[in-house]
């Protein structure tokens, strides 16, 4: 069994956040802009850029299996 790294530490955290139905991700990206640097900004955005990629990927691939037009090697 792996080691718990930081991230896997701060994936935990992020995730018990947007779980919780008190969360506003109006107010959170809001707070991100306004008290933390440009540099943790861009880094936020890409990662929400992967997650898009890799969002739209499996959207891509569970809509060609459906089509049955999915051939995996």
């Amino acid at each position: 069994m792996r080691r718990r790294t930081k991230v896997d530490k701060v994936i935990d955290s992020l995730e018990e956040i947007l779980n919780d139905h008190h969360f506003h991700p109006a107010l959170f990206a809001n707070i991100i802009i306004t008290s933390y640097p440009p540099y943790t900004q861009s880094k936020l955005i890409e990662l929400i850029k992967y997650i898009e990629e890799y969002h739209n990927q499996e959207l891509a691939i569970d809509k060609a299996t459906q089509t049955g037009a999915y051939r995996p090697n």
